[in-house]
């Protein structure tokens, strides 16, 4: 028996979650909100994974035990569309795959974008790391073929917003960093938001945590690795005045956190801190052709590692060594 196209079991576990939909959907109408029936925290069996590039990551990069596959109902299933090879990767590896309404979508995705599929998997979770060293040897173990050039990684040192830091796994893995490091406390978690910021690179490669940040980088540098730090304070280097190293070292480079930076003790452990200079960066009291502006002086931390990475990239491929 079917109710709108959903078979009745569902429409009756889903009911708690609809129910806060439309509860939503009421307060903004300023339609006073029922009182919640009891269980109203709809359980997914891991967590909803939803767009199409993070749903077709995630299934291919087999790191998550996969549950449930929900798809719109009356998307383009051929074959050769991205929904259509979601929809036969499902198949392939018998995961249950259920047709819904957009209603049941936006429930289950918390009203995000999620371009007709939906995909209740395990979650991911942050892989700890002691040192550097251990993991590039660990990789070599494996049999992964390693760059000619040293390696690059970045460091993240309290980055809380889910969206900065999928932004930053997209350019990482787009412009081929080696490897992550997020800052075990107040760091955002691998989330389903993560991942859909990502568009998907944080299925297909492992993040680290170091459970102390401090501790991980004295290491680092301990076994040879440079540091750089970002920052805009005046004891920085402009990234354009970097001496170009002629023969790279393993690079590791910190991106402090959206409102306070690199904390001190951070700072201390740098080699060297660099900045990315602004166009106006003549324009020191804030006025602009005569209009009082507040004075933009910084990037987003997202697009900075964009450009940091981009440049230590670009250095290491023109890199031949002996």
């Amino acid at each position: 028996e079917y109710m709108g196209g959903i078979k009745s079991a569902t429409v009756m576990s889903l009911r708690p979650v609809l129910h806060r939909w439309f509860a939503s959907a009421s307060r903004s109408r300023g339609i006073p909100e029922r009182p919640p029936p009891k269980h109203s925290k709809f359980n997914a069996e891991g967590e909803y994974v939803f767009g199409v590039n993070t749903v077709s990551a995630a299934m291919a990069a087999n790191r998550r035990t996969l549950h449930r596959l929900y798809i719109r109902q009356g998307v383009d299933v051929d074959a050769s569309s991205a929904m259509g090879r979601i929809l036969q990767d499902a198949k392939l590896k018998g995961v249950n795959v259920e047709h819904c309404d957009k209603v049941t979508l936006n429930v289950l995705s918390d009203n995000k974008p999620h371009q007709g599929v939906v995909l209740d998997a395990s979650p991911l979770e942050y892989v700890e790391i002691r040192g550097l060293d251990d993991v590039v040897d660990t990789k070599a173990a494996q049999g992964q073929t390693p760059k000619p050039w040293p390696p690059l990684w970045i460091a993240l040192d309290e980055i809380s917003d889910p969206q900065n830091l999928g932004a930053i796994l997209r350019s990482a893995f787009f412009l081929g960093v080696d490897g992550v490091v997020c800052s075990h406390s107040n760091c955002a978690p691998l989330s389903a938001a993560t991942s859909r910021a990502s568009a998907g690179a944080m299925e297909l490669m492992e993040v680290y945590a170091a459970k102390n940040m401090c501790r991980f980088l004295q290491g680092a540098g301990e076994q040879g690795w440079r540091i750089y730090g970002t920052d805009s304070g005046p004891q920085t280097v402009s990234l354009s005045d970097l001496k170009v190293e002629e023969e790279p070292t393993p690079t590791l480079l910190v991106m402090g956190s959206e409102h306070e930076g690199l904390r001190t003790a951070v700072k201390r452990l740098c080699h060297q801190l660099l900045r990315i200079e602004s166009a106006a960066h003549n324009i020191r009291d804030g006025t602009l052709a005569g209009i009082q502006a507040p004075l933009v002086d910084s990037l987003n931390v997202s697009a900075a590692a964009a450009i940091f990475v981009h440049h230590f990239s670009n250095q290491r491929r023109r890199y031949t060594p002996n």
